[in-house]
């Protein structure tokens, strides 16, 4: 199965990053079979203020699509899960990993999941 997500990086802080994801909603054919991704490694939810309040957003909103927030991960444990080429649940499985980014780890997950659970249906996680 094939998903579609929109990830929104940064886009609230510069005008710049708003046009383009306008340019990119554009792009998307209706009814939107996407999910809007805001990764919150750059900010809280609330720090995309110019994302939150564009008409893209709107948009994209009406025509059916999902926004979720992508929890914040810690630099060191996305470097040794990119380095070693692990996904998440082989990095937790990992002898390698430290108990403290373990347990970071693993709330990451939870968090992830749990978000990530408003889009079941169209993620087929149901």
């Amino acid at each position: 199965m094939d998903y579609n997500f929109l990830f929104i990086l940064g886009a609230g802080y510069t005008e710049t990053g708003t046009s383009g994801f306008e340019g990119e909603v554009r792009e998307i054919i209706l009814p939107i079979d996407s999910n809007l991704v805001k990764n919150l490694y750059w900010g809280t939810g609330d720090k995309f203020t110019r994302y939150n309040n564009s008409k893209a957003r709107q948009t994209a909103l009406s025509y059916g699509a999902i926004e979720l927030d992508l929890p914040e991960l810690f630099d060191d444990i996305f470097d040794f899960i990119d380095s070693n080429d692990l996904s998440f649940s082989e990095a937790l499985e990992h002898d390698a990993l430290t108990l403290s980014n373990q347990s970071r780890l693993f709330g990451w997950v939870d968090a992830a999941k749990s978000n990530f659970s408003k889009a079941e249906i169209q993620l087929g996680l149901n």
